[in-house]
Protein backbone atom coordinates (compact mmCIF):
# COMPACT_ATOMS: atom_id res chain seq x y z
CA UNK A 1 0.00 0.00 0.00
CA UNK A 2 1.45 3.37 -1.00
CA UNK A 3 0.96 6.06 1.59
CA UNK A 4 1.57 9.79 1.40
CA UNK A 5 1.07 11.28 4.83
CA UNK A 6 1.12 14.65 6.44
CA UNK A 7 1.51 13.95 10.14
CA UNK A 8 0.85 16.41 12.91
CA UNK A 9 1.57 15.06 16.39
CA UNK A 10 -0.39 16.46 19.27
CA UNK A 11 2.63 17.26 21.42
CA UNK A 12 0.96 18.93 24.40
CA UNK A 13 1.87 16.10 26.79
CA UNK A 14 5.48 16.26 25.57
CA UNK A 15 5.80 20.03 25.99
CA UNK A 16 4.88 19.81 29.67
CA UNK A 17 7.16 16.92 30.67
CA UNK A 18 10.90 16.51 30.96
CA UNK A 19 12.40 14.32 28.28
CA UNK A 20 13.85 11.97 30.90
CA UNK A 21 10.34 10.59 31.55
CA UNK A 22 8.14 8.27 29.60
CA UNK A 23 5.68 10.29 27.55
CA UNK A 24 2.67 8.97 25.67
CA UNK A 25 0.01 10.69 23.66
CA UNK A 26 -2.02 10.81 20.48
CA UNK A 27 -1.10 11.98 17.02
CA UNK A 28 -3.39 13.00 14.20
CA UNK A 29 -2.55 12.17 10.59
CA UNK A 30 -4.08 12.95 7.24
CA UNK A 31 -3.07 11.10 4.11
CA UNK A 32 -3.92 10.09 0.60
CA UNK A 33 -3.87 6.31 0.41
CA UNK A 34 -3.93 3.93 -2.54
CA UNK A 35 -3.27 0.23 -3.06
CA UNK A 36 -0.79 -1.53 -5.37
CA UNK A 37 -3.15 -4.36 -6.30
CA UNK A 38 -1.62 -7.22 -8.34
CA UNK A 39 -4.88 -7.62 -10.32
CA UNK A 40 -5.14 -4.03 -11.58
CA UNK A 41 -5.62 -0.35 -10.85
CA UNK A 42 -7.32 1.03 -7.75
CA UNK A 43 -8.51 4.47 -6.78
CA UNK A 44 -7.26 6.45 -3.81
CA UNK A 45 -8.88 7.83 -0.69
CA UNK A 46 -8.04 10.66 1.68
CA UNK A 47 -8.15 9.67 5.31
CA UNK A 48 -7.81 11.22 8.76
CA UNK A 49 -6.76 8.85 11.53
CA UNK A 50 -5.39 8.81 15.08
CA UNK A 51 -2.11 7.22 16.20
CA UNK A 52 -0.82 6.44 19.65
CA UNK A 53 2.80 7.17 20.52
CA UNK A 54 5.25 6.47 23.31
CA UNK A 55 8.53 8.29 23.86
CA UNK A 56 11.23 7.56 26.43
CA UNK A 57 14.71 8.95 27.00
CA UNK A 58 17.45 6.40 26.38
CA UNK A 59 18.76 7.09 29.89
CA UNK A 60 18.95 9.94 32.42
CA UNK A 61 22.54 10.76 31.43
CA UNK A 62 21.58 11.31 27.78
CA UNK A 63 18.14 13.02 27.67
CA UNK A 64 18.86 14.29 24.16
CA UNK A 65 18.49 10.70 22.86
CA UNK A 66 15.09 9.00 22.96
CA UNK A 67 13.14 6.02 21.71
CA UNK A 68 9.93 6.88 19.85
CA UNK A 69 7.24 4.27 19.07
CA UNK A 70 4.01 4.79 17.13
CA UNK A 71 1.03 2.47 16.63
CA UNK A 72 -1.89 3.18 14.30
CA UNK A 73 -4.89 1.58 12.68
CA UNK A 74 -6.40 2.69 9.37
CA UNK A 75 -9.54 1.51 7.64
CA UNK A 76 -10.89 2.80 4.35
CA UNK A 77 -12.89 1.76 1.31
CA UNK A 78 -11.97 2.15 -2.34
CA UNK A 79 -15.01 2.22 -4.63
CA UNK A 80 -15.16 -0.29 -7.50
CA UNK A 81 -15.68 0.70 -11.13
CA UNK A 82 -15.31 -0.84 -14.57
CA UNK A 83 -11.61 0.16 -14.62
CA UNK A 84 -10.63 0.09 -10.93
CA UNK A 85 -10.72 -2.64 -8.30
CA UNK A 86 -12.72 -1.60 -5.26
CA UNK A 87 -11.90 -3.03 -1.85
CA UNK A 88 -12.14 -2.61 1.90
CA UNK A 89 -8.69 -2.00 3.38
CA UNK A 90 -7.62 -2.28 7.01
CA UNK A 91 -4.10 -1.77 8.28
CA UNK A 92 -2.14 -1.94 11.55
CA UNK A 93 1.28 -0.30 11.64
CA UNK A 94 3.99 -0.18 14.32
CA UNK A 95 7.15 1.87 14.03
CA UNK A 96 10.10 2.46 16.32
CA UNK A 97 12.88 4.99 15.97
CA UNK A 98 15.91 6.19 17.88
CA UNK A 99 15.96 10.00 17.85
CA UNK A 100 18.53 12.67 18.68
CA UNK A 101 17.34 16.05 19.99
CA UNK A 102 18.90 19.39 19.02
CA UNK A 103 18.19 22.61 20.94
CA UNK A 104 16.82 25.48 18.84
CA UNK A 105 16.53 29.20 19.67
CA UNK A 106 18.16 29.12 23.10
CA UNK A 107 16.41 25.86 23.99
CA UNK A 108 12.86 27.12 23.48
CA UNK A 109 12.22 23.76 21.85
CA UNK A 110 14.07 20.76 20.48
CA UNK A 111 14.14 19.40 16.95
CA UNK A 112 14.34 15.61 16.83
CA UNK A 113 15.94 13.63 14.00
CA UNK A 114 15.65 9.86 13.97
CA UNK A 115 15.98 6.58 12.14
CA UNK A 116 14.25 3.28 12.72
CA UNK A 117 12.05 0.53 11.31
CA UNK A 118 8.37 -0.22 10.77
CA UNK A 119 6.03 -3.13 10.12
CA UNK A 120 2.58 -2.86 8.56
CA UNK A 121 -0.07 -5.60 8.36
CA UNK A 122 -2.70 -5.04 5.63
CA UNK A 123 -5.97 -6.84 4.85
CA UNK A 124 -7.80 -6.36 1.54
CA UNK A 125 -11.39 -7.65 1.46
CA UNK A 126 -14.40 -7.42 -0.88
CA UNK A 127 -12.13 -6.92 -3.90
CA UNK A 128 -14.25 -6.40 -7.00
CA UNK A 129 -14.91 -4.58 -10.26
CA UNK A 130 -18.32 -3.43 -11.43
CA UNK A 131 -19.66 -2.92 -14.93
CA UNK A 132 -20.84 0.42 -16.38
CA UNK A 133 -24.26 0.03 -14.72
CA UNK A 134 -22.68 -0.57 -11.29
CA UNK A 135 -23.38 -4.31 -11.07
CA UNK A 136 -20.73 -6.82 -9.97
CA UNK A 137 -18.57 -7.80 -12.95
CA UNK A 138 -15.55 -9.53 -11.35
CA UNK A 139 -14.92 -10.70 -7.79
CA UNK A 140 -11.38 -11.31 -6.53
CA UNK A 141 -10.18 -13.32 -3.53
CA UNK A 142 -9.35 -11.51 -0.29
CA UNK A 143 -5.65 -11.05 0.33
CA UNK A 144 -3.24 -9.80 2.98
CA UNK A 145 0.32 -8.54 3.00
CA UNK A 146 3.01 -7.56 5.46
CA UNK A 147 5.32 -4.64 4.68
CA UNK A 148 8.61 -3.76 6.36
CA UNK A 149 10.30 -0.39 6.08
CA UNK A 150 13.21 1.75 7.17
CA UNK A 151 12.33 5.21 8.51
CA UNK A 152 13.90 8.63 8.70
CA UNK A 153 11.84 11.12 10.68
CA UNK A 154 11.84 14.53 12.29
CA UNK A 155 9.72 16.26 14.93
CA UNK A 156 9.79 19.05 17.50
CA UNK A 157 8.94 19.40 21.18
Amino acid sequence: MRTLLITCLLLLPMLSMAQTKTVWGLGASYGSLSVDDPKGNTGSDSLFYISGFLSRAVNRNHPSWRYFFELNYRSFELAPSATEIGQDVSSFALSGTLQKGFDVSDALFQVWLGAGASIELNEFENRQKTNASGKLATKYANRSETNYGLLLNTGAS
